[in-house]
């Protein structure tokens, strides 16, 4: 702990003895005697370290040699941001603020790889890439209440509820409401499925709500409300109308509706509870009997047209 406390020591008197020296000369002590604090490009430093620059200058680089060829590492640091803002600082890897020759802003410092880096503006947060052939890229923005993501959000977690993305509105806090929604890509007893689950603030309700199978199968717990609805099964009920088709005599279909209590070829209303009702096929057999119906119909009208005739032809004997 001394040895570390007298290099500490060393390492001050030797800063407070330095002198910074520029193309313009030697600019004066790096120090201020009374506060101890340190200073580059300024007599009087207001801090422990203080690098002051024009609008321009205003960068400080840490740099490695790295592989000692072609790969060394760059970090920067900027207060303020020539030909974008005043107020604007970041940091970056590879990239600094301002290129005084080229005019360019963020340029790579080594042409010859990619970089990064963060701007902290007034009121906004943004995050940047650089591909090795200089195309740059804005791909997150923070700014107040509000993450803009230019591209793909990926929550990756290797689990049974796997990735999440979570919604919550810290103003539902009644009972029997949603504070949070979370959609779970999920595996394991929870099945293959994508996963809408919800949960009160007090946890007492809480459950998945809405599952998507990977197989493209879906599950609603709860009522489902749509304007418009597309369901598209074959074959269509159009049988009914083949001179083939075997039209069930209406007596059966009396008997059957005595005994069963519904019509034939559709289910009783316990197995509609139990089994639940493909609405497709159920909607393919009701234009089945509907269409019987017609059938029904057809013959029935045939009947009286023909009843009418035989009582017309009565009539016309009679008043002979």
């Amino acid at each position: 702990m001394k040895k570390i406390f007298m290099l500490y020591t060393v390492l001050c008197v030797g800063l407070a003895a330095a002198q910074l020296y520029t193309p313009a000369g030697v600019v004066g002590t790096t120090s201020n005697p009374s506060t101890t604090n340190i200073g580059i490009g300024t007599n009087n430093p207001s801090e422990k370290l203080t690098v002051s620059g024009s609008h321009i200058g205003s960068m400080i680089l840490l740099n490695s040699s790295g592989d000692g060829a072609s790969r060394p590492a760059n970090l920067t640091l900027w207060a303020s941001e020539p030909q974008e803002t005043y107020t604007g600082v970041g940091i970056g890897n590879n990239v600094k603020n301002y290129h005084s020759i080229s005019s360019q802003s963020f340029p790579r410092i080594n042409k010859a790889a990619g970089g990064s880096y963060m701007r902290l503006l007034e009121n906004q947060i943004n995050f940047n890439l650089v591909s090795d052939t200089g195309d740059n890229k804005q791909l997150v923005t923070l700014v107040r209440d509000m993450l803009v993501v230019d591209g793909q959000l990926v929550s990756r977690i290797g689990s049974n509820e796997g990735g999440a993305i979570t919604l919550e509105n810290l103003s539902k806090t009644a009972p029997n409401t949603a504070r949070r929604w979370t959609i779970y890509n999920m595996t394991g007893q929870y099945g293959n499925t994508l996963q809408f689950w919800s949960y009160s603030n007090d946890g007492a309700m809480y459950g998945s709500r809405l599952v998507l199978s990977d197989t493209g199968n879906m599950a609603l717990y709860g009522k489902f409300e749509a304007k418009e609805m597309k369901v598209t099964l074959t074959p269509t009920a159009d049988f009914v109308f083949d001179e083939q088709y075997d039209l069930p005599k209406l007596e059966a279909v009396e008997k059957h509706i005595r005994e069963k209590k519904h019509l034939p070829e559709i289910a009783s209303a316990k197995e509609m509870e139990k089994e639940g009702v493909n609405i497709g096929e159920f909607q393919i057999k009701l234009l089945q009997k509907i269409e019987e119906l017609t059938l029904y119909t057809i013959e029935l009208n045939k009947q009286v047209k023909k009843q009418a005739e035989e009582i017309e032809s009565l009539k016309k004997i009679k008043n002979k």
